[in-house]
């Protein structure tokens, strides 16, 4: 998930300054990597709610993170 956010903070950064046809590029890129970064959170919530799983359970990582947020949080 961090990956995807890093990655989408470089494109952004870089659309500042891109052409017409890498404006497009960046944007299908972005769209991409932030339904991937959707996809990571759902399945790390829906792993972590599963029972049997809380005997390992690290208590510094968060039990649900938000898909919505703008950043992912790995720690409380």
């Amino acid at each position: 998930m961090q990956n995807a956010e890093g990655t989408i903070q470089a494109l952004q950064e870089e659309r500042k300054a891109a052409s017409g046809t890498r404006t497009t590029q960046i944007d299908q890129s972005i769209t991409a990597l932030k339904a991937t970064r959707i996809e990571s959170v759902n399945a790390y919530n829906a792993r972590a709610a599963q029972e049997h799983r809380a005997p390992f359970r690290d208590k510094d990582l968060p039990y649900r993170l938000d898909a919505t947020a703008e950043r992912t949080t790995c720690a409380n």
